[in-house]
């Protein structure tokens, strides 16, 4: 069974538990990840929830993010670019409470190209300095046998089916069989 064993954070700081991610740049991503998903969801039994239509690589990052998987806040999805192997991204353009956000996973050398920002440990977004420790550390981790699958946001919309620029990464999931 494929499972999420390290969260990587943009400044590179590894973390193998949810509960030890800083609480705003936890919930960041639960929200980012819960919402760019074709699965649907059900948390009524929050300790095992069900999952229908998200594939291996889903299924662990949501198991991952677990006690977090309730929506709490209704939303609107305005538009959604479907992952596939050839642009190896997925993204959910979604406004919440009046504020817009893309919500963005996928393959680390896609989703970094467009990465200027990264999200600290208390939500705040700053300049993106370092690519090349992230770079380091990813390479580390794809050698110990994991997929690497970045999670990233902005306040772009989504125009035709591109990544947007200027991301703000969240971190990396790091899942292995």
């Amino acid at each position: 069974k494929l499972q999420a064993e390290v969260f990587l954070t943009g400044y590179t700081k590894q973390y193998q538990r949810l509960d030890e991610i800083p609480t705003t740049l936890r919930h960041h991503l639960a929200f980012a990840v819960r919402n760019n998903t074709r699965a649907v969801i059900d948390t009524t039994d929050s300790e095992a929830p069900t999952m229908v239509g998200a594939d291996r690589t889903e299924q662990a990052m949501l198991r991952f993010l677990t006690p977090l998987l309730a929506q709490t806040i209704p939303l609107e999805i305005v538009e959604t670019i479907p992952f596939n192997s050839t642009r190896k991204f997925s993204a959910t353009q979604v406004i919440e409470e009046q504020k817009t956000s893309t919500l963005i996973k996928g393959a680390p050398e896609v989703i970094l190209a467009n990465c200027t920002h990264i999200m600290d440990a208390d939500g705040h977004k700053i300049p993106l300095t370092d690519k090349k420790a992230l770079e380091v550390e990813m390479s580390t981790l794809s050698k110990r046998a994991m997929r690497l699958l970045a999670v990233a946001i902005t306040e772009t919309p989504i125009h035709d089916a591109d990544l947007p620029q200027e991301l703000t990464l969240l971190g990396i999931f790091c899942l292995r069989d």
